[in-house]
């Protein structure tokens, strides 16, 4: 519907109006978006889905994330995954969507080295590592992996190959159908820094916060305090340190 103004009348808001006081229109509140934006500035390119930018990457590129990246994704090559929370963005997340596992990392050309820093890892359902299916070198910097369901192996991560490094990094509240809700190392070394924890996660059958294969797989840095409260048990397999 269209509404004329009678020319009479001021269009000018805060005057009188027919002995009434008109009330200024309040400015409408920032909005906070969720949506997807990947920012490669070393190339001064920007992506609406992780795949297509490291797709685009070169080896060795740093990829800012922010808002909600929905998707399951490939990394094929080193890179570094860096949340920003700038004002307008929520929390910087990369969410499966049950669509698969969050993050597969695993070579092409050998073994990736991949650094995520100050992300959410959630929303991946997946037969084995549903939060990451880790086959290179991995860090993880002050990030959580939360809210992920595998219905074999490694509900947070699956430690297949190489090493997987947390530096302040929270596993919690993952599933697993059978081993390792948390993580399952069957790799080559797993190491627990910091503030790290792996609390609150489950499997069907042993493992809960950890299960830790034998030959190779190592897991250290883990202590009666920061592997807790997950169920059937903490840790199964070799896990020294571990508790319960």
């Amino acid at each position: 519907m269209t509404i004329l103004r009678s020319a009479r009348v001021p269009a000018v808001l805060g005057l009188t109006v027919a002995g009434m006081l008109a009330v200024p229109l309040a400015a409408p509140a920032s909005a906070t978006t969720s949506h997807c934006l990947i920012i490669n500035a070393a190339a001064d390119t920007s992506y609406s889905s992780l795949q297509a930018a490291q797709n685009a990457a070169s080896p060795g590129a740093t990829l800012a994330v922010r808002g909600t990246c929905t998707g399951a994704t490939e990394i094929t090559k080193s890179l570094t995954l860096t949340g920003q929370h700038p004002a307008g963005f929520t929390a910087p997340t990369l969410s499966g969507g049950g669509q698969g596992s969050t993050l597969t990392i695993i070579g092409v050309a050998g073994a990736p080295t991949v650094t995520i820093n100050t992300l959410t890892i959630t929303g991946g359902t997946a037969g084995d590592g549903a939060g990451i299916f880790s086959a290179g070198f991995v860090t993880l910097n002050d990030s959580s992996i939360t809210g992920n369901t595998a219905r074999s192996n490694g509900g947070g991560i699956y430690a297949a190959e190489f090493t997987l490094t947390l530096n302040d990094t929270s596993i919690t509240g993952n599933t697993a159908g059978l081993l390792g809700g948390g993580i399952l190392n069957a790799g080559d070394l797993v190491t627990l820094n910091g503030s790290s924890s792996i609390t609150g996660n489950t499997a069907g059958r042993g493992g809960g916060g950890i299960f830790s294969g034998g030959g190779v797989a190592r897991t250290v840095g883990v202590t009666a305090t920061n592997v807790t409260g997950n169920t059937p048990d903490n840790c199964d397999g070799t896990v020294p340190g571990c508790v319960g």
